[in-house]
């Protein structure tokens, strides 16, 4: 009877062991999951900041208008980056692909492709796809297309879409702006505009990056300056006492 009750402890034991240890890798596993980091001052779980940028493409389409060329192709160049400044930047590696879609709304074979960016400091790739005259031409819908659209996608850590359009046809290039939440910061995202002057108003509580170009000189609650078309500009401002903003809180006008 006493060996019975030995072996029986020993089973409970094996038991008790075997869960705690799936309750521990669960834990793991969630944790690097959802890419987080502990605080150290704080011993709080943060998101860790993640961004997959471009100059040329955003997450609300872009437009820009080239120059129809003599031949029979032309070349569209864009980049992919890890941060929006030196000091912010993504810390794992990132996997994307890209692809160009055509007027009809059909992928070009062999125009599309797949890279990382390297998570050990601030990184961009530089994209040339050639693309052909006849892509530009097309028709969606019984409604004719004049465009291409270059579509490039982070795979891991995240998922995050950006494309931009490209076309012969002059638009009237609108101004676009956006706002995200990151780790102690909110970010200000603007693109687009006809080439005059914005002015860009921000709540009180928010203090400017000193490490961000455009805000390193600036005093007061608002900054005066001009995007050139076709670009796309991070403003970082530092949260003073914690909370939440939108972009309802920023005021974005063009002369």
């Amino acid at each position: 009877m006493k060996g019975k009750k030995g072996i029986i402890n020993r089973v409970l034991a094996a038991l008790c062991f075997t869960m705690a240890l799936i309750l521990l890798l669960s834990g793991l596993g969630a944790t690097l999951a959802k890419y987080i980091r502990q605080d150290a001052n704080h011993g709080l779980a943060t998101a860790a900041p993640f961004y997959f940028e471009s100059e040329e493409l955003a997450e609300e389409p872009l437009y820009h208008h080239l120059t129809e060329p003599a031949g029979g192709q032309l070349e569209i160049k864009f980049t992919l980056s890890n941060f929006i400044e030196e000091t912010r930047y993504t810390g794992r590696e990132i996997k994307y692909n890209y692809q160009v879609v055509d007027a009809n709304g059909n992928t070009i074979e062999g125009k599309g492709g797949t890279g990382t960016l390297d998570g050990s400091g601030p990184n961009t790739a530089e994209i040339s796809i050639a693309v052909d005259k006849s892509s530009f031409s097309g028709e969606i819908d019984g409604a004719k297309v004049d465009y291409v659209t270059v579509i490039a996608s982070s795979l891991s850590p995240y998922a995050k879409t950006l494309s931009a359009e490209y076309g012969f046809t002059p638009r009237d290039p609108e101004l676009q702006y956006s706002v995200e939440e990151q780790e102690g910061a909110v970010v200000l995202e603007i693109a687009g505009g006809n080439g005059s002057p914005v002015t860009v108003t921000w709540p009180s509580s928010l203090l400017t990056d000193p490490y961000n170009e455009i805000l390193e000189d600036v005093s007061g609650s608002s900054v005066t300056f001009t995007p050139q078309p076709g670009n796309r500009y991070a403003l970082t401002f530092l949260k003073e006492s914690g909370g939440t903003y939108s972009k309802e809180d920023f005021t974005v006008t063009q002369e």
